[in-house]
């Protein structure tokens, strides 16, 4: 199943209020942006504490990894959640109200724009070069801004 299959499967099984709250971030946001990069087999959407919360209610079957605590556990500084759909990991985490994501305060609404249909938003690239500094990941680091000196 290719990446654009397993999101449209995970938008099937989410109901549109919470497809709402999600903001794909990550790898996989860059490259459907048109950056050359391969992404990974994992899929990454920032969102809020609650929806976190009620998403691994939601999807308890699928679920392979959930830190309720607000700040996170000994794998990552925020409140997360992983399930696996067809062998893709994707990953829910609270980049809004605690924690110590890099995310952390950069998707609001005003940062997205919508990348496939049903809903699918995505951070825009200014926003992830800023995630990117703050996480030191050079590479993407100048994929991005080579991308964005050349943008007109």
């Amino acid at each position: 199943m290719n990446l654009k299959e397993v999101i449209t499967k995970l938008y099937q099984k989410i109901p549109e209020h919470y497809r709402n709250k999600l903001v794909l971030v990550g790898s996989v946001n860059l490259y459907l942006q048109g950056i050359s990069i391969t992404p990974k087999k994992d899929i990454d959407f920032a969102t809020d504490y609650e929806t976190v919360q009620e998403l691994n209610e939601l999807l308890g079957n699928k679920v392979t990894r959930f830190c309720s605590n607000p700040n996170g556990d000994n794998y990552l500084p925020f409140s997360h959640l992983f399930i696996n759909i067809d062998g893709w990991e994707i990953e829910f985490f609270d980049a809004v109200n605690y924690g110590n994501s890099y995310y952390f305060d950069l998707i609001g609404n005003e940062n997205t724009k919508v990348l496939l249909q049903p809903e699918v938003k995505g951070l825009n690239l200014e926003q992830e070069l800023i995630a990117y500094k703050k996480s030191g990941k050079e590479e993407k680091i100048r994929l991005l801004e080579k991308r964005l000196n050349t943008k007109i």
